[in-house]
This record gives C-alpha cells, structure tokens and sequence, in this order.
C-alpha cells in the first residue's frame, strides 16, 4: 500500500497531538555553587582587537501544517515547515547581507524517510 499523507488537525501554533515524553532525557542537574558571594561588580574583561570580518547569521523556523502518514498500515508523522536564513557580513566598517533564503520544505519524521516514497 502506498505512503498516504492527512492534515493533523491540531493546530501548528500549539504542541503536537503526539507527545514523545519517551524521547526526553532525564532532567539537568544544576550547580548552584557556581556563583560567588561577591555580586559587587562584574570581573574586569581583558581587551582584545576587534577582527576584521565580523558574520551575524540567523534563521526562523515555521511549522506550517504537520502531517500523519500511513505507510502501509504503520503511522508516521512528519511536518511541512518554512524556514528563512540570512547573514550580514561587516568587512572593515562595510557590511553587505549575503545568502538570504526562505524555502517551504517537507520535514518527515525518521519513520517517514523509510517509507516507499521520499517527499522531495
């Protein structure tokens, strides 16, 4: 039977219906005798020459719709997502935005990628 693909009706904007508590690690530990007793200032930072090429780069993540598969009668879960990146780049003072996309692209769980059929 071929892969067929539904809507998760479940709204993009909230968690998913199918929860993987399973997949979590167990909880961090946290030390809290990192800090010191002396709050009064911050420690002296050790100056350093600026370098001559300076890259911000950031990116965005959307889920549009996910999507529930049935890949001969065993049930995959997978996304369809837009994502965005971009960077600027400052060369001596100058800068220049370089290698702006945005894609829609399908992201299928690990289920989903052995199925018959790939989405491309």
């Amino acid at each position: 039977m071929p892969l067929t693909l539904k809507i998760d009706p479940w709204n993009p904007a909230y968690e998913s219906a199918l929860q993987l508590d399973e997949l979590a690690g167990p909880p961090e530990t946290v030390d809290a005798t990192v800090e010191t007793s002396d709050w009064s200032a911050p420690p002296a930072a050790v100056p350093e020459p600026r370098p001559e090429t300076i890259v911000f780069i950031d990116g965005v993540q959307r889920i549009d719709i996910r999507v529930i598969g049935d890949n001969s009668g065993q049930i995959v879960y997978g996304a369809f997502s837009s994502l965005a990146v971009g960077a600027v780049l400052i060369l001596l003072g100058l800068w220049a935005i370089r290698a702006a996309r945005a894609l829609h692209v399908p992201i299928p769980s690990a289920l989903l990628l052995q199925a018959d059929r790939v989405l491309q």
